[in-house]
């Protein structure tokens, strides 16, 4: 007798359980990684072009996820104005997903690092962190990633988070 009770109190718990993970988990809908990614991917390469400050150049990305966000490392290049000086190295960018309006943007796209081509870490000029932000403007604003309203998998998608290093679209 005390064994089917218990089996029975398991079998409760264990139903509870999965009817809260279901109801959940239908109220999210996971976009793959890989077309993120390739969405992101093909913004590449990124150039943009200011007369009083320089030239930058991203290009080359590795798109990857990390700790809730999405890291681009990119080759990096930018070139003074003022002296001509050209500078090369790694770049590594931190972002967040924003949707809105059936579009996906990067938000909060951020610098974290830059590597000179000789492998040290260096702080950018206040020129090229004009430029970059110039860039990180495009992308949140102006430049979709990815239009998803065309799909009927997610077209009730309210907000995009990145969680456990997955894209989920929240209904």
């Amino acid at each position: 007798m005390k064994k089917s009770i218990n089996f029975i109190i398991l079998g409760a718990i264990l139903s509870i359980i999965a009817i809260s993970t279901y109801i959940f988990t239908q109220n999210q809908i996971e976009i793959p990684k890989e077309m993120i990614i390739s969405a992101v991917t093909s913004q590449f390469p990124i150039e943009k072009s200011m007369y009083t400050l320089g030239d930058t150049k991203l290009s080359n990305p590795t798109v990857y996820f990390e700790n809730d966000k999405l890291i681009i490392d990119a080759d990096y290049e930018f070139k003074d104005r003022a002296n001509s000086e050209l500078t090369t190295g790694k770049a590594k960018f931190e972002s967040e997903l924003e949707y809105k309006n059936s579009n996906l943007y990067l938000w909060n796209f951020n610098l974290k690092k830059l590597i000179t081509k000789d492998g040290k870490d260096t702080k950018p000029d206040k020129y090229a962190l004009t430029l970059i932000s110039t860039i990180s403007y495009e992308l949140q604003y102006k430049k979709p990633l990815l239009y998803l309203g065309n799909n009927k998998k997610f077209n009730s998608i309210k907000s995009v988070k990145i969680k456990n290093n997955k894209v989920l679209g929240e209904k």
